[in-house]
C-alpha cells in the first residue's frame, strides 16, 4: 500500500489578529494501484523491443546486400583480369602479326589496341567498384574484412 503525504501551513488575518492553520494530507490509493504507470512502462518496453527488432532486420539486410554487391564486383574484376584482358592482349598480338603480313591496315591494329585499352579501363572500374563495395560492407559489419 503506497502512501503519498503532503504537509501544509495556511495563515491569514482574522479579526485583527494573525491566525494560522497547519494540515497534513495523506493519499491512500485504494483504487489506484499504478496500473497506468505499469501499462505505460510495458508499452514503452514493447516499443523498444520493436525498434530493436526493426534495427536488427535493417542491419541484416544491409549486410546481405553489401555482401551481394561485393561478390558481384569481385567476380567481375576476376573475369576481366583472367579472361578479357588476356584475350584483348592476344587479339592485339594477332592483329600485329596480320599487320606485319599486310592482311590488315594500321586502323585495324589501332582498333585492336583501343579495345585493349578500353578493357583495361573497364578492369580498373571493376576494381574500383570492388573496393567501394568492400568498404561499404566493412562499414555495415563494423570491422575489417580479411
Amino acid at each position: 500500500l503506497l502512501v503519498d503525504g503532503t504537509l501544509g501551513v495556511e495563515g491569514g488575518w482574522e479579526d485583527g489578529r494573525v491566525s494560522s492553520t497547519t494540515g497534513l494530507g495523506l493519499t491512500v490509493p485504494l483504487f489506484d494501484r499504478g496500473q497506468a504507470r505499469v501499462g505505460r512502462a510495458e508499452s514503452e518496453l514493447r516499443q523498444a523491443i520493436a525498434r530493436q527488432h526493426a534495427l536488427t532486420v535493417a542491419m541484416r539486410t544491409e549486410v546481405r546486400s553489401g555482401y551481394g554487391l561485393l561478390a558481384a564486383a569481385r567476380d567481375r574484376s576476376i573475369l576481366y583480369r583472367d579472361s578479357i584482358l588476356p584475350l584483348r592482349r592476344r587479339m592485339v598480338d594477332e592483329t600485329g602479326l596480320q599487320y606485319n603480313a599486310m592482311a590488315v591496315g594500321v586502323f585495324g591494329l589501332l582498333q585492336a589496341r583501343q579495345a585493349e585499352i578500353a578493357a583495361g579501363q573497364e578492369y580498373v572500374d571493376a576494381l574500383r567498384d570492388y573496393w567501394i563495395a568492400r568498404a561499404e560492407l566493412e562499414r555495415a559489419v563494423g570491422t575489417r574484412l580479411r
